[in-house]
């Protein structure tokens, strides 16, 4: 008999038997049973050639119970095998990775390679420890994204809010058009291109940057009670900046510098008319806006997107996010409604070290709160889900705590390294097939499904 093994890879690909399988199954001390599946193999086949399936066993069904459970022990040499049953296998698409079946099956698409296959995803699992979808830029991720978010309005509808952080301004008119979601159901807000500090330090360079530095620099004590001013009113809250622009800050510090020239007449004061006039208005916006999504009856709104395109300053975008997660798991530990937030470019929200204007240290308060919600989210019914076509960039901590993954191709080697160190149930022969993935085709494992598979989205 003729045997064959793959040319290309030297027997080491995974989609091919290697060398070592053939002498394996052919060695002269092999027992009958061996010899007895090669036959049966062959004879099959009907032809000069051996087949070798190299399998991986996820466990067995319980007769018992009907679960997925883990095998304890090896099947007998030369056991037959044979084709699982259609009603077998949905059985075994609607389980979790806990055998358990599904609460809240959600369709995502079928095998790849078998349409007649349905995959499902358990939300409840998902929604509750959290999720990754990952992928380079016409991978399918961003499409599977918004598919996700159909078919979880189609089968959980005022049971649930969805909040989504969009970059570019795309969700909403996708969402209508092409996903052919009713436009009633979708609150958003165009967040306006303006300037958010929320720390004092971050005034205190816009300040500098507008050349406006000695204000805070000078050597006297008009200066000093500025800078003491600035330390007092601005915060990393809402409170900032509730009812009240950047402008009228600046009028509070107006206000301090004469009151302290009233009280002592030779003190100098600083002229800050010049400065108001310069500041970009919109913060008190943001923050309307803000609270308008969180605190705002539902009235049929489940979607609520935070539209942030016009925005041209980073920092601003993080400002403005980590200000919304931290009112969003506030809001969440109050009436411990179910919500889901989803982060699209989440490495531009919780980065794993600074990017250009984008730090990952203590200030970074969308960072932080991102961190927050994944780990704390659970016990108020607060899910994640994070998008990225840089997996490196997402911060570990974060990333590490998104228990189910879909991921769809992706070639660079520090990503691919990065899914393999960060996320628990991948594997090397995961990892592997990543690049080699087609567009629409995704890995899908964790907690949501019962094992992991390869999935066509659909």
């Amino acid at each position: 008999m003729g045997f064959f093994a793959n040319p290309f890879s030297n027997g080491d690909a995974n989609s091919y038997a290697s060398v070592n399988h053939f002498e394996l199954l052919f060695a002269s001390n092999r027992d009958e049973g061996w010899k007895k599946a090669a036959v049966r193999s062959y004879l099959n086949e009907n032809g000069k050639k051996i087949k070798i399936a190299v399998a991986r066993v996820v466990g067995e069904i319980s007769p018992s119970n009907g679960k997925l459970e883990t095998s304890l022990k090896p099947f007998n040499v030369g056991a037959e095998v044979f084709k699982v049953s259609s009603s077998d296998l949905d059985k075994l698409l609607k389980t979790n990775f806990n055998g358990s079946r599904m609460r809240e099956p959600v369709e995502i698409g079928h095998l790849e390679g078998n349409r007649d296959v349905k995959v499902f995803v358990d939300f409840a699992e998902l929604s509750s420890r959290h999720m990754a979808v990952l992928g380079t830029t016409g991978s399918g991720k961003s499409y599977f994204t918004k598919l996700l978010i159909k078919r979880v309005v189609e089968a959980l509808g005022e049971e649930i809010e969805i909040f989504i952080f969009d970059p570019h301004g795309e969700y909403k008119q996708e969402l209508i058009s092409n996903f052919k979601i009713d436009p009633s159901l979708i609150e958003e807000k165009i967040f306006p291109d303006t300037i958010l500090p929320i720390y004092p330090d971050d005034f205190m360079d816009l300040l500098k940057e507008k050349g406006y530095g000695y204000l805070v620099s000078a050597k006297d004590s008009s200066a000093t009670l500025i800078k003491s001013a600035i330390h007092e009113s601005i915060r990393p809250s809402l409170k900032t900046y509730s009812g009240k622009d950047l402008k009228d800050i600046v009028d509070g510090l107006e206000k301090v510098q004469e009151s302290k020239r009233k009280a002592k007449k030779d003190k100098k004061v600083y002229d800050l008319e010049d400065l108001k006039n310069e500041l970009p208005d919109g913060q008190k916006q943001v923050v309307d806006y803000i609270q308008s999504l969180i605190s705002s009856k539902n009235n049929g709104r489940i979607i609520k997107i935070l539209n942030l395109k016009e925005i041209t300053d980073p920092k601003t975008r993080i400002n403005i996010a980590g200000l919304f997660m931290a009112e969003l798991f506030k809001k969440n530990k109050e009436d411990r409604k179910r919500r889901l937030l989803l982060l699209e470019e989440a490495h531009n929200f919780a980065p794993e070290r600074g990017t250009g204007d984008v730090s990952a240290d203590s200030t970074n308060l969308s960072l932080k709160m991102a961190a927050r919600i994944a780990t704390e989210g659970r016990k108020f019914h607060l899910g994640l889900i994070l998008v990225s076509q840089r997996p490196a960039q997402v911060s570990k901590t974060v990333l590490s705590q998104a228990n189910t993954q879909v991921i769809f191709r992706i070639m660079n080697s520090s990503d691919l390294a990065s899914i393999e160190n960060a996320l628990e149930f991948s594997s090397e022969e995961i990892v592997s097939l990543l690049p080699l993935l087609r567009t629409g085709s995704g890995v899908v494992s964790g907690v949501a499904v019962p094992f992991t598979m390869l999935v066509r989205v659909s």
